[in-house]
């Protein structure tokens, strides 16, 4: 891949990349001058997330939330270290369940998880996953567990076999 990049860049002295990830680039491409590291939102901008996110899907807050709406969602972001990926995965929790609700399971399985793997820096997006698939009934839980190893998609062929599904079935699921 990093070869291809390299033929991209050398066709072209306007051509520009840009590589996300966790891991440091191997050379040519490991300029620490052109690095920029991406963090946690402000609160600000992960409150307006937490908004716009409901108000594009529809979402309204659950009305039996006692309290501040704006305080409660403040505590929220913060549960979830302002991570985007994982307030986008919260927003639909947040209008089944309500604020404090998703709050309390995410501090919850915050605590969990950093007994379990203190070190690993995507918590937030692990209990947020956590808490939507807990809303999936048992049996739908069990029945796409071999679905966890693909990302992105995948042929409808190989998602009928790794599911045990024939073509009529998997119109259903």
């Amino acid at each position: 891949l990093f070869d291809l990049c390299q033929e991209l860049q050398n066709a072209d002295p306007a051509t520009r990349l840009i590589f996300t990830g966790r891991e440091a680039l191997p050379e040519p491409f490991d300029n620490r001058q052109q690095e920029r590291v991406l963090g946690a939102l402000s609160r600000k901008d992960a409150i307006e997330l937490v908004r716009n996110v409901m108000t594009q899907n529809g979402l309204t807050l659950k009305a039996t939330d006692p309290g501040k709406p704006s305080e409660e969602i403040t505590d929220l972001v913060e549960a979830a270290n302002r991570h985007a990926r994982a307030l986008v995965l919260l927003a639909q929790e947040i209008s089944i369940r309500g604020v404090q609700a998703t709050t309390e399971n995410l501090r919850q399985l915050m605590a969990d998880l950093h007994s379990r793997y203190p070190d690993d820096r995507e918590k937030s997006l692990y209990a947020s996953m956590e808490l939507s698939l807990r809303r999936l009934p048992s049996d739908v839980r069990e029945q796409i567990q071999p679905l966890a190893m693909f990302h992105g998609g995948m042929y409808k062929n190989v998602s009928n076999h790794m599911l045990g599904l024939d073509a009529d079935d998997m119109t259903t699921v």
